[in-house]
């Protein structure tokens, strides 16, 4: 037996089912344990998801509160244009290489 793992088109997980061992899956399927006793608990799927998308997106946080505020950008940007300068590029990619996407940790 096969226990299969449905998930919605945005990566819920919507449930679960035992299948023979020649099910093909299809879709939006995941393969959760051959020859598995217990199905996948739903509650721990959805709390993983979240976590997972929680994790996902801490570099976009910790890249908000490092921002210079939105009238200093403006400020710089205005600057910018007027002397030739990069003032608000610099800004914004010291903050991008603090906290890159891969999550890695301030540099």
């Amino acid at each position: 037996m096969k226990v299969i793992v449905y998930f919605s088109e945005d990566g819920e997980c919507i449930g679960s089912a035992r299948k023979s061992d020649d099910y093909t899956l299809q879709g939006t399927e995941e393969l959760f344990a051959e020859n598995s006793s217990i199905l996948p608990d739903r509650e721990s799927q959805h709390k993983q998801s979240f976590i997972d998308t929680q994790k996902a997106q801490e570099y976009a946080r910790n890249r908000a509160v490092e921002y210079p505020s939105n009238g200093d950008q403006w400020d710089m940007i205005y600057k910018d244009n007027k002397n030739g300068t990069t003032t608000h590029a610099d800004a914004v990619e010291a903050v991008k290489a603090k906290w890159p996407k891969d999550n890695s940790g301030p540099k």
